[in-house]
């Protein structure tokens, strides 16, 4: 009995999302050689006092799995189709992916990811304060070298931020400023 009183806030967490999801909108599928990463988008139901936004499941399967894993699910304010170059390809067993303010790599040919950005997620770098800023481009090569462009936005001054150029030396692991 005291367990269901403990976990009613996360009961009750997980209940409003599933609510919150309406009717899929798009869904695409990018095959590698190892794994395969379906995305697929949800229209937000039930906003009040505003449009409603867009949500985005990840999933992955690989060939030892028998069902899909979900990677993530995040929630982006405008709905947009997922576009088709969405998963980037880096070597055999490392790809990457980034969407809005999410960024996802795996160097393991699929089986674990590392999902920075959003809500739910820790920040793409350490001095980051937006947790909404936009990815505008990333660039990682077959040696792990990168660079990602953070753009901010202050949404109650309703002006633009100055941007972050960050690296990565770890095919995006972490992040530090350049």
């Amino acid at each position: 009995m005291l367990g269901c009183f403990v976990n009613l806030p996360a009961i009750l967490h997980w209940a409003y999302r599933q609510w919150e999801v309406g009717e899929q909108f798009d869904v695409r599928t990018f095959e590698e050689s190892q794994f395969v990463l379906r995305i697929t988008a949800f229209h937000q139901r039930g906003a009040i006092m505003g449009a409603p936004g867009g949500f985005y499941r990840y999933e992955v399967k690989t060939a030892s799995d028998w069902r899909w894993r979900r990677i993530v699910m995040f929630r982006l304010p405008t709905p947009e189709a997922i576009p088709d170059d969405h998963l980037r390809r880096i070597s055999d067993s490392s790809a990457y992916f980034c969407h809005g303010c999410i960024f996802g790599v795996t160097t393991d040919e699929g089986t674990t990811w590392s999902i920075k950005g959003g809500i739910d997620n820790p920040a793409i770098f350490s001095r980051q304060t937006d947790l909404n800023a936009e990815i505008e481009t990333v660039a990682i090569g077959p040696n792990g070298v990168g660079m990602m462009r953070l753009s901010n936005f202050d949404y109650t001054k309703w002006k633009q931020l100055p941007s972050h150029n960050l690296v990565t030396s770890d095919f995006g692991r972490t992040w530090r400023e350049k």
